[in-house]
């Protein structure tokens, strides 16, 4: 299953031909923020994290940790506040919610640092591994 609040991005997967007629697949338009996510084996929350609050960003992630399967995994994408390359990222935000308005933001970004995700999946009793993109 796949959600977005973003209903254009859901029509838009709904109709991606490689996806057509893939049962196992759904696009569904709900806000992560208020959805509750149920046995899950894999979770990815690409480009998802710094739309949201601090707060909501806490609320989002203890949701995942409680909602996966014993073993079950978390993949996060999103731009790490501390390493240097990440002015590209805000950067490219700017243009794609303030100039191209082609992602939606309710806020102010919110960068979440890794120390954070680690603190949260220690309190949900998981553990976080950093892959390099030649280990990807």
């Amino acid at each position: 299953m796949d959600f977005d609040y973003d209903k254009k991005k859901i029509r838009i997967a709904q109709n991606y031909f490689m996806f057509k007629g893939d049962s196992n697949l759904t696009f569904t338009h709900q806000d992560i923020t208020t959805s509750k996510i149920n046995r899950a084996d894999t979770i990815f929350l690409n480009d998802v994290l710094h739309y949201l609050d601090k707060d909501t960003q806490h609320i989002v992630l203890n949701s995942c940790f409680t909602g996966l399967n014993e073993n079950g995994l978390i993949f996060i994408r999103d731009g790490e506040k501390e390493i240097s390359s990440h002015i590209f990222t805000k950067i490219t935000e700017f243009f794609s919610t303030k100039i191209f308005k082609f992602n939606l933001t309710n806020g102010e970004l919110n960068f979440i640092s890794k120390a954070e995700i680690q603190s949260i999946a220690e309190e949900n009793n998981y553990s976080i591994e950093t892959p390099t993109h030649a280990n990807i």
